[in-house]
């Protein structure tokens, strides 16, 4: 076992190569261990399956590769007896920075993975966030919200005397003298609202209208 005796009125016999194997007495030549599958050592009477985040495609080898980043290769089931031949690319939503691992991590909060094989996550843009893990895209800021930082998990409302009737906006506006834009913790304002009769305004920015003197 481990060894092999290829011709007639042999003297002794040979031990079978890094790579290949002899699981039997009386073997005649050597197998080669299988792709998913390794040899290390001379003399050898079984082929090892690759390990966890690794992989071999070939057959005849002795040793495997270790998972690429942006890659993995999972845990093998119970009783294997043959290994990954390949890696499986990281998913949408998630990433691997690192070699030879057996799972990819979930793109954080105010960030986003579209891509396939991903070896790190995208911060959300300006204007753009993401609340929860794994997002493969940003959310735009709703109207009345903005968000004027990259990697953000949250829009932020618009405060007293701006409002913003876009989406996807990095900043409010500032309601024009005339005008005013109130300041509501459950309502976020879209619009400015111009100061009604008897009323007035001069500034810029304001929540509310002056009333006229008598």
């Amino acid at each position: 076992i481990g060894s092999y005796v290829a011709d007639d009125a042999a003297v002794e016999e040979i031990e079978c190569a890094k790579g290949t194997f002899a699981a039997e007495v009386g073997a005649t030549s050597c197998e080669l261990a299988e792709a998913g599958t390794f040899v290390p050592d001379l003399g050898s009477r079984a082929a090892i399956p690759c390990a966890a985040g690794t992989y071999q495609p070939k057959p005849g080898q002795s040793a495997c590769l270790d998972a690429p980043a942006g890659s993995f290769v999972p845990e093998l089931k119970k009783d294997a007896t043959t290994g990954a031949t390949a890696p499986t690319k990281c998913s949408l939503g998630s990433f691997q920075a690192s070699t030879g691992e057996t799972a990819c991590v979930s793109a954080p909060t105010g960030h986003y993975v579209n891509t396939l094989g991903a070896t790190t996550p995208k911060p959300c843009p300006i204007g753009t966030f993401a609340a929860l893990i794994e997002a493969v895209t940003c959310t735009r800021a709703p109207a009345g919200y903005y968000v004027d930082q990259a990697g953000a998990t949250a829009a932020r409302m618009c405060g007293g005397g701006t409002y913003q009737p876009s989406t996807g906006q990095i900043s409010c506006i500032e309601s024009d003298p005339g005008y005013f834009a109130p300041y509501d913790a459950n309502e976020p304002s879209i619009k400015q609202f111009p100061c009604g009769p008897g009323t007035f305004q001069p500034k810029k920015g304001m929540t509310n209208c002056q009333s006229a003197e008598a």
